[in-house]
């Protein structure tokens, strides 16, 4: 501090003296004079000077500008001889900072390798699980890869076998599926034959009593009547009809008791709702209902019981009819689907689905293969039992139909319309046709047996026969 503040008051100095020797043979003309010199001019002197006087070196700084400034008058320093006089002090200060700096940074380093070290060394650990548990893998991988081969050889000497019981079962089912319909179809040929018989022995009963018949003689015939639904019916018979009846009546009574005599009339104790169609058994012995209550019944005629209700439908149960020679039932609902049901267990056997509005009639066509149904908006569906799918959608609407008839060649469809007229469908092109002629709304349609004939009953109280 204290050569500071000497050079600052030497710096607040403009110029001082220097004295000078120059060593000679001692004259005094050889005295050299003191000459002025500018502080700021030398540059090299004043570092010189603030070295020594930074270390308090007074007569050492006194020798020092009489050696310098004679040397410089003389002219032996070169501008290369005055370069700066570095500061030893502050460049020491310096370096022990920049050391200290560096040490810091070293540590530092130091701390960071050491992390690294703990990461890699973790790492590593790592790395060997990892390995270790792919070599794991690995192994299971080839393991399972034995056992599916192993599987796969297996199952591959279990084909043949599966193939073969495959085939086996084929012809199991197509044996079972033919020996149903051999049995259904002697069913209908036993049914048949009976009813042939029935009729011969009715045709011979009708001629003996044709040969014994009164003329004249009026009876008068009462119903059989139901305990539940009593009703009395009185009818004028003539003398032929008598005899006939008598005959009949004693027949059916020898043969079969519970058979129905065709001359008596029966009631049969329904529920409450209303009965919208019904549909004969090929047996004679059965008939179905279908009613409001969404549900259809078998009765038993010779017990006049109900055998059967079929329950499956949401809605008005609104058709329902036999298929010929079965005991399959079709019925269609308001609830817009078409079912079938096997009669002797009560179980829907398929739906099906399709029908955006309540379906109004469903018959089978004579082969049984295909289901008509129409709905009260005049859309008709054909329906292949098979594949529960329908194959062909015929809009004559927008009136609904009411009835829908196959004639006996399944080549056209009947039906009737509430728009006063019968549509007729040609089923190979599906062009329609219309029969006009009712005068209001067409509620039932059906052909002959022959088909040549078509017989259509209307709300205008008329029936007729189209041919």
């Amino acid at each position: 501090m204290s050569g500071e503040a000497a050079m600052m008051e030497r710096e607040d100095e403009a110029y001082y003296l220097e004295p000078a020797t120059i060593p000679g043979d001692g004259d005094s003309d050889n005295e050299i004079n003191y000459e002025e010199v500018h502080i700021d001019d030398d540059e090299a002197l004043m570092q010189y000077e603030g070295l020594l006087v930074k270390n308090n070196m007074v007569r050492t700084l006194d020798c020092f500008q009489h050696e310098w400034y004679e040397l410089k008058y003389k002219g032996k320093l070169s501008s290369s001889d005055m370069g700066t006089v570095p500061d030893v002090y502050t460049k020491n200060s310096q370096l022990d900072n920049e050391n200290k700096y560096l040490r810091e940074e070293l540590e530092r380093f130091k701390e960071a390798a050491s992390r690294a070290k703990d990461n890699f060394i973790k790492m590593r650990k790592e790395r060997d699980f990892h390995r270790m548990h792919h070599r794991r893998v690995v192994q299971e991988k080839n393991t399972l890869i034995d056992n599916l081969t192993k599987l796969r050889k297996h199952y591959d000497s279990y084909e043949p076998a599966l193939q073969h019981l495959k085939k086996k079962y084929e012809v199991a089912m197509r044996e079972k599926m033919l020996s149903k319909l051999e049995r259904d179809r002697a069913l209908g040929q036993v049914s048949g034959l009976q009813a042939t018989l029935k009729s011969v022995n009715y045709i011979r009963s009708d001629s003996a009593t044709n040969l014994e018949a009164l003329e004249g003689g009026k009876i008068t015939g009462k119903l059989i009547k139901s305990p539940d639904a009593p009703m009395r019916v009185d009818s004028t018979l003539g003398g032929t009809q008598l005899r006939l009846y008598e005959a009949r009546k004693a027949e059916l009574a020898s043969a079969k008791p519970n058979t129905l005599d065709p001359m008596d009339v029966t009631n049969i104790r329904l529920p409450v709702f209303a009965v919208w169609a019904v549909s004969y058994h090929h047996s004679g012995q059965f008939v179905a209902s279908s009613s409001v209550d969404n549900t259809a019944k078998v009765w038993d005629l010779g017990s006049l019981r109900c055998r059967q209700t079929l329950r499956g439908h949401t809605d008005s149960v609104n058709s329902v009819q036999f298929l010929r020679y079965s005991n399959t039932l079709c019925t269609s609902s308001a609830d817009k689907t078409v079912s079938l049901w096997d009669a002797r267990t009560a179980l829907c056997a398929q739906t099906f689905y399709g029908h955006v509005h309540s379906v109004n009639d469903a018959v089978f066509n004579i082969r049984g293969e295909t289901i008509a149904s129409c709905d009260s908006y005049g859309i008709v569906k054909l329906w292949d039992v098979r594949t529960v799918s329908p194959f062909k959608t015929i809009d004559v609407g927008p009136y609904p139909c009411n009835k829908a008839s196959f004639d006996p060649g399944c080549s056209v469809l009947s039906l009737s319309s509430s728009d006063g007229s019968v549509k007729m469908i040609d089923l190979s092109n599906d062009k329609v046709l219309s029969l006009t002629g009712h005068e209001d709304t067409v509620q039932t349609c059906v052909f002959s047996r022959e088909g040549d004939y078509l017989l259509t009953g209307s709300s205008d109280c008329t029936v007729r026969i189209w041919s």
